[in-house]
């Protein structure tokens, strides 16, 4: 008989491999006014601490209020890793329709972030009106960070 292949250490949850043996659980929120027409506005931003890299595996991205039309274009998000807002997530750079809900984020393709990062998700309005009050976008991220000298060295895109 032949010995039984090593199978990864697997994340229950998420089946989601890191490669971890240590984790940082995170759950980053916050909420903000959907800016003017024609604006944009920083839904939620956090850094990735220094020495270590993570996952985000379940996100919310929401609209709140009345006057959205899922999918229409006129309000649409984009996930950042750079304070900057030059470099988006890529899958991730033009979300037309809601994700989830801030109480009960969903499971996502997991997204690698890596030390220094910042992660930032904006919306952007393009409706012609004005914006009326109690309009606002939440979001919600859930993953975790782990030392990065722990994993096998490769990047995802």
């Amino acid at each position: 008989m032949s010995a039984a292949a090593a199978v990864p250490n697997r994340d229950s949850s998420s089946n989601v491999h890191s490669g971890a043996k240590r984790r940082e659980p995170f759950y980053f929120q916050n909420s903000v006014a959907i800016p003017n027409p024609g604006g944009s506005a920083t839904v939620m931003q956090f850094l990735v601490p220094s020495g270590k890299n993570g996952y985000i595996w379940k996100l919310a991205i929401d609209y709140v209020g009345a006057g959205f039309v899922e999918g229409n274009g006129l309000v649409t998000w984009k996930i950042f890793r750079d304070i900057a807002l030059r470099k988006a997530v890529k899958g991730f750079n033009n979300i037309l329709a809601s994700i989830g809900q801030v109480s009960n984020p969903v499971e996502i393709p997991p997204i690698q972030i890596y030390e220094n990062e910042w992660i930032t998700v904006v919306v952007y309005n393009a409706v012609t009106g004005p914006v009326a009050a109690g309009q606002v976008s939440v979001s919600a991220a859930v993953g975790w960070f782990y030392p990065k000298n722990q994993e096998d060295g490769q990047r995802w895109p």
